[in-house]
């Protein structure tokens, strides 16, 4: 957990009291999400959008009186790292805490000599897996954040603003994915399913519906090219639909259409 500061006279700044009080809203919780994915201030514009008004009103007056600069793809925080700590400083910190912490349980556990099992003789410490002292990065694939922040933008389009954490399990679907589609292809995919109306009527938006195998990527590539149409569901599996259709209830096969036949030739009269 990293920690923010604000001045105990920030109550009375000139450019907050300019902001109001639902623009400062704003930026207190940019601020926390910035420190949380350790960005230095950076903030996309996605984030942003998720945050704010469906107009953007607050974001545009946090710029207005300051608090905010442009950035490309998105926003700086006014002098972030002047006032709170850089990302390479708290990933400095994290790691001098995590090795005194494993130097404080060899101490205690391991090199004390004594047995803390019942049966097998060995210490903690040799009995329980060593952390690994170079955690991979939260940030570690652009491409994977960069698909991500494409679904985060379609889903605040369509109006759901409540948060949506990219966790492990949804990261490696996505990376997953990337071996087998394009990044252009997963983000596609993700227009065809906001473009659905069916599954945007019934709640199933979860990311999982797309990223979860390439049948399901192929499945709403299909759907980037009809965006009105409604879709009926198979029998037993509600993730699935068949063509697309315009009236419930005409799910009749089309029809093929017949060659008109010649008329025949009048008959002759028998002298």
């Amino acid at each position: 957990m990293t920690w923010g500061r604000l001045d105990d006279k920030a109550h009375s700044h000139p450019k907050l009291v300019a902001a109001g009080n639902a623009a400062v809203g704003l930026w207190t919780r940019l601020r926390s999400w910035a420190l949380d994915q350790l960005t230095d201030g950076y903030v996309p514009e996605c984030v942003a959008r998720m945050f704010d008004d469906a107009n953007g009103e607050q974001t545009q007056r946090l710029v207005q009186v300051g608090l905010l600069e442009s950035a490309p793809d998105g926003y700086a925080l006014h002098d972030f790292t002047r006032y709170n700590p850089s990302a390479r400083k708290t990933a400095k910190t994290r790691k001098a805490r995590q090795s005194a912490g494993v130097r404080g349980a060899e101490s205690r556990w391991q090199n004390d000599g004594k047995p803390h099992g019942k049966h097998d003789g060995k210490t903690i410490a040799e009995a329980c897996p060593r952390p690994n002292p170079n955690p991979i990065p939260i940030r570690e694939d652009p491409a994977v954040d960069s698909v991500w922040s494409h679904f985060l933008l379609r889903r605040s389009e369509s109006g759901k603003s409540s948060p949506l954490t990219l966790t492990p399990k949804r990261r490696a679907q996505i990376r997953a994915r990337l071996t087998d589609s394009t990044e252009a292809e997963l983000r596609l995919a993700v227009d065809g399913l906001w473009s659905s109306k069916w599954h945007r009527d019934e709640g199933q938006t979860d990311p999982e519906l797309v990223f979860r195998s390439r049948e399901r990527v192929e499945f709403f590539l299909g759907k980037t090219d009809q965006p009105a149409q409604h879709s009926l569901p198979v029998a037993g599996d509600p993730m699935r639909c068949r063509e697309p259709f315009m009236v419930v209830g005409a799910c009749a096969p089309p029809r093929t259409p017949t060659r008109p036949q010649p008329a025949p030739e009048p008959s002759k009269a028998v002298s």
